[in-house]
C-alpha cells in the first residue's frame, strides 16, 4: 500500500504574504542589531571620555610645564630646536653614559605605576629596549608620575634622563 503525499501548492497571494512577513522579520532583526551596536558605541565613548577625564594637571604643580600632551604637528614648534637637540640612541647606551644626563626619544613599549610615587617604563627604538624609572623628587612631581603611568603604548616620548647601571640586568630589556 503506497500512499501518495500531496504537495500543497501556495497561491500567488500566499507567496507574496509569506515574502512580506520574512522582510518584516528581517527589518525588525536589523533594527535590533543596529540598536545594540549604537549602545556598545555609546558605552565605549563614555568609558573613553571617563578615562581621558581622569587626569587633570594641578595648576600648583612645579613640573607641570615639563610633561603632558603636545600638538600632533611638531613642525609648528621652534625650528631651531630641531637642530640643537642631540639624542642618544638606545643601542648606544653603555658604560660611558653612566652618571651622565642624556636626551632620549623612543616609543613606550610598556608603562606601569608602582604606587603613587614610582613608575616603570620600557622604552624601545627598533630592537633596543631600556627600562626607565620615574620617581617622585624635587624635579618630578606625583602628577608627572601618574601621567607617565598612563601614557599609551607606542607613543613617542622625549626624556631627559640620568643614566644608571643596575647591579643585575633587567630581564625584559636589551640595554
Amino acid at each position: 500500500m503506497v500512499e501518495a503525499v500531496k504537495k500543497i501548492e501556495l497561491t500567488e497571494e500566499e507567496k507574496l504574504l509569506k515574502k512580506e512577513e520574512k522582510k518584516a522579520q528581517a527589518a525588525i532583526e536589523k533594527a535590533a542589531k543596529e540598536a545594540k551596536k549604537a549602545e556598545r558605541l555609546a558605552s565605549r565613548q563614555q568609558s573613553a571620555s571617563a578615562k581621558n577625564a581622569e587626569f587633570v594637571k594641578d595648576p600648583n604643580d612645579p613640573s607641570a610645564d615639563k610633561f603632558g600632551d603636545r600638538e600632533l604637528n611638531m613642525s609648528q614648534g621652534n625650528p631651531e630646536d630641531r637642530f640643537t637637540k642631540v639624542y642618544v640612541d638606545l643601542k648606544d647606551l653603555g658604560d660611558e653614559h653612566v652618571g651622565k644626563t642624556v636626551l632620549i626619544r623612543a616609543r613606550v613599549q610598556n608603562s606601569r605605576a608602582s604606587g603613587k610615587n614610582l613608575c616603570f617604563m620600557v622604552l624601545r627604538q627598533a630592537y633596543a629596549t631600556v627600562q626607565a624609572v620615574l620617581s617622585k623628587s624635587d624635579l618630578v612631581s606625583p602628577g608627572m608620575v601618574q601621567y607617565s603611568a598612563k601614557i599609551p603604548k607606542e607613543s613617542i616620548i622625549e626624556i631627559l634622563a640620568s643614566v644608571t647601571k643596575p647591579d643585575s640586568g633587567v630581564a625584559g630589556c636589551s640595554q
